[in-house]
């Protein structure tokens, strides 16, 4: 939980508040601009007031979660709203701002501890007096988190696509040069970049084609390409030959699974 600070300095959970109000965001979005609003804030006796790390303010942003103040976006099938441009790294999940999170008081988002936790306060005031309370209430929110936010996928009217023809020559194209990446060449690297990003515009073309079938299967081709991803990083940094030879093997399955999702 951020630290303590002056009553005239800015509140995180307002800011968080504020931000949402006009659409959405990431944690990750709202971190960094926590981050700019402080470094512009007016220094004190020579200190200037320190962001939270991503860590803490993960564990911040959860209790509005719990409060149902916010909730996640999602397509009606779903999916997350964007994904990752590192295959390492979990989808980008984004935010908005619930009915209950645009009535919420101010208390709500500056103590959002003492909201889920409304023994806390007595609780603290019993220890300072040197008494210990006869009952201590489980640390348990008092409410359950919301369900995510559906919001309509936007695609342009039918007739406008690509033709579905087009989209599957794209995509046999894609998986011949799929195959040269059979053995990890110096050059996989490049090569995986090239076709994730063909392969994601593909989607989109089929995205706005309607056709769901390719967009599903090109979904699952990049989700595939992902494991090869980590995989030709797992063949690169082994140097005992039994991993080395484990770590080509999965390799080699990987990038099957990849080959035949394009040639289906």
């Amino acid at each position: 939980m951020p630290g303590r600070s002056s009553p005239r300095s800015p509140k995180l959970g307002p800011f968080i508040r504020d931000i949402l109000v006009q659409g959405m965001a990431s944690p990750s979005d709202l971190h960094k601009a926590w981050d700019r609003k402080l470094r512009e804030e007016p220094t004190v006796r020579g200190k200037r007031r320190r962001s939270p790390a991503y860590h803490s303010f993960l564990n911040y942003f959860h209790l509005f979660k719990l409060l149902g103040l916010v909730a996640p976006v999602v397509d009606e099938r779903g999916r997350i709203s964007e994904p990752s441009r590192r295959p390492v790294l979990h989808p980008k999940l984004f935010y908005m701002l619930t009915a209950q999170g645009q009535a919420a008081s101010d208390f709500e988002w500056v103590n959002p501890n003492d909201r889920l936790y409304p023994h806390l306060p007595e609780q603290r005031a019993a220890w300072r007096a040197g008494r210990v309370p006869v009952e201590i209430t489980p640390l348990l929110p008092m409410v359950a988190p919301t369900v995510p936010v559906v919001l309509p996928l936007p695609r342009p009217p039918r007739g406008r696509g690509v033709p579905r023809e087009t989209i599957e020559a794209d995509i046999l194209t894609l998986a011949g040069r799929a195959e040269s990446l059979r053995g990890a060449p110096p050059t996989a690297e490049a090569t995986i970049a090239d076709l994730r990003e063909e392969l994601r515009t593909l989607r989109n073309r089929a995205m706005a084609g309607e056709h769901d079938d390719l967009e599903e299967r090109l979904d699952a081709s990049l989700g595939s390409l992902d494991v090869v991803t980590m995989a030709l990083a797992r063949v690169r940094g082994e140097t005992m030959p039994r991993r080395l030879a484990d770590a080509k093997d999965a390799y080699a399955e990987s990038l099957a699974r990849v080959l035949a999702l394009l040639a289906s």
